[in-house]
């Protein structure tokens, strides 16, 4: 196959928005695929703006806030913490640091799916 030729082709509407008529056929592009696999060139993929603009939105929609979940995290410590002593408080980051400690020691003793461990 060809090693120069254009994987996708969005193709922009240049006529009169009076028209609502795109020049993006679905039912041609196997056609112009064909057309190309006989020319010996690889297929093309060829999108409307539209499904240009839906897929890009839907494949960049954000799923995780890393700022919103570090104010929560730090609304959630200033909670535990606000009324407590310096020994107190001394005394909190001591069990959440030997609470860590043993989640990571038991997760790491964990087998998991796929990963092997070699001591």
């Amino acid at each position: 196959m060809a090693n120069n030729c254009i994987p996708i082709f969005q193709v922009w509407n240049l006529k009169s928005q009076m028209i609502r008529r795109h020049i993006v056929h679905f039912d041609k592009i196997p056609m112009y695929n064909g057309i190309n696999k006989v020319m010996g060139y690889d297929e093309i993929a060829i999108y409307s703006p539209r499904e240009v603009i839906e897929y890009e939105a839907n494949a960049f929609a954000k799923t995780f806030d890393c700022v919103e979940m570090k104010s929560k995290g730090a609304a959630r410590i200033y909670e535990a913490v606000k009324n407590l002593s310096p020994e107190e408080e001394k005394a909190y980051w001591q069990r959440i640091d030997e609470d860590f400690q043993r989640r990571h020691d038991e997760a790491r003793r964990k087998p998991r799916a796929g990963v092997h461990r070699y001591v």
